[in-house]
């Protein structure tokens, strides 16, 4: 038995079947499905991936740094619940400096007596550079006394236990 079978024309547009939700599938649609599926499958995926995010990163970046800049420079006015003005123009960048400048100079736990975030950093940043400091002293210190004494060791432990001994 033979089967002849002729097709006038291909489109990419041409309607293959239908999907789930009842929407035209086309053969664009399939043939763009098995090209992901290769891709996303393929030994290669994961540079892509990487290539693709570096390129919308750049594409984000480019887009938006004239946006912020323009709102970093421009004078804003703050405004209430109902939008009416409630203050004098100030820049993006004074108005995140002043809420650093809060946040550094806040309390810890609403108690002035433990500091403020900003003391609360210094405290800690002091101590942990101490106790390297003191650590690494503490190290040359008795690496030095081994290197005086390291080969006298039995003889002053003969003349302790000497001395001990005739104490009783």
């Amino acid at each position: 038995m033979e089967f002849t079978v002729n097709v006038d024309s291909i489109d990419l547009a041409d309607v293959i079947g239908y999907n789930h939700d009842d929407t035209e599938r086309t053969l664009g649609d399939k043939i763009a499905e098995d090209i992901v599926v290769r891709i996303a499958n393929g030994p290669h995926w994961e540079t892509i991936t990487t290539w693709v995010e570096k390129v919308r990163d750049e594409m984000i970046r480019t887009t938006l740094a004239p946006i912020l800049a323009e709102a970093m420079e421009n004078p804003t006015v703050r405004t209430n619940f109902l939008g009416m003005p409630t203050g004098d123009k100030r820049t993006m960048r004074e108005l995140i400096l002043e809420h650093t400048r809060d946040l550094l100079n806040a309390p810890i736990d609403g108690r002035q007596q433990n500091g403020t975030v900003l003391e609360q950093f210094i405290r800690r940043e002091i101590v942990s550079t101490v106790q390297a400091e003191i650590i690494a002293a503490v190290a040359e210190v008795r690496d030095r006394v081994l290197a005086e004494i390291g080969e006298n060791i039995p003889d002053l432990v003969g003349a302790a236990v000497h001395v001990a001994l005739k104490a009783r």
